[in-house]
């Protein structure tokens, strides 16, 4: 019975995303810590409790923030057997004044265009991080690629084929149940940027044949074995735009992603060959992703002769 329950609780585990999961424990020891500090019960905690947590929380914290965190106390109390709070048309009623009040706009972080990509690429240093920040940064945008699914390559997901690198993702944002996809990394025109070339230098100066391809450097200069970490994604990124003069607050590792799509679109790639390499269930959301530098693409003041 032990052995089941052990194999249940991870099941139920890998039913969400790590980082999600993580975020919600976090959201939920702040509600505890806040009722605690009131003498307030957290579960089951009257609608009450919930709307002040979210009015004090609201001077802080954005929409988005308020949003997860609401969701994260209504399914704990569902998953105990409780009502959920949001029945409550008092809660409700003020949840809807928050959005109206703080809106819910959110702030993307910037886009690395093509020309951004290739000077980040120029200005690494000429050593073994150097080399694997290279085909990091231009694998990844390339092949439109979350940080998560950068990092989970391994080797044996890529087959060289003549016109480039055939990658099998075999777990993603959209993907969850593990089916995988395959997306295609082409050569590139140029040496310096093609990411097939530098990524097969990688590989062939590392000699990594099995497992892992994004692996820590240490400060000597030598390969580890430990496989990077999705967060040191975004800190490489930073540290990429920073050599170039841009300002790394403004970038993320999600700016490899925004920046293949972005980068299509002002190019004239129509939307259903963008979304074939960025894996977008819809349209809509995709459209979402290109960035604000293309509303100046035909645009109707500029065709008006002012």
């Amino acid at each position: 019975m032990e052995v089941l329950l052990g194999e249940a609780r991870g099941f139920l585990e890998n039913a969400v995303p790590e980082n999600t999961l993580r975020a919600h424990e976090s959201d939920w020891r702040d509600f505890v810590k806040w009722c605690g500090r009131r003498n307030l019960s957290p579960l089951p905690a009257r609608p009450q409790t919930i709307g002040l947590y979210l009015t004090a929380r609201a001077r802080v914290h954005k929409t988005s923030t308020l949003r997860r965190r609401l969701v994260t106390i209504r399914k704990v109390h569902t998953a105990r057997g409780h009502a959920d709070p949001m029945n409550e048309l008092t809660l409700r009623t003020l949840w809807r004044g928050i959005v109206r009040t703080k809106g819910e706009r959110v702030k993307k972080k910037a886009a690395t265009l093509t020309e951004d990509i290739r000077e980040m690429v120029r200005a690494q240093p000429p050593t073994l991080a150097g080399l694997r920040n290279r085909a990091l940064i231009l694998f990844g945008f390339a092949g439109s690629m979350r940080r998560s699914e950068i990092v989970a390559l391994d080797v044996e997901d890529l087959e060289l084929v003549e016109e480039g690198f055939l990658v099998l993702l075999r777990r993603s944002k959209t993907d969850q149940t593990g089916q995988g996809e395959f997306i295609a990394i082409p050569y590139g025109e140029h040496v310096e940027t093609c990411p097939v070339r530098t990524m097969k230098e990688w590989l062939s100066t590392t000699r990594i044949v099995e497992g892992s391809i994004f692996r820590k450097v240490n400060r000597h200069g030598r390969l580890e074995g430990e496989r990077l970490g999705a967060s040191t994604v975004a800190f490489l990124i930073k540290d990429a735009v920073a050599r170039i003069g841009k300002d790394p607050a403004s970038f993320a590792g999600h700016s490899l992603r925004r920046g293949l799509i972005t980068s299509a679109s002002q190019a004239g790639v129509s939307e259903h060959v963008i979304q074939k390499q960025s894996r977008h269930k819809s349209i809509k959301v995709l459209r979402e992703y290109i960035d604000h530098a293309n509303l100046f693409r035909e645009n109707a003041a500029k065709l008006v002769g002012l």
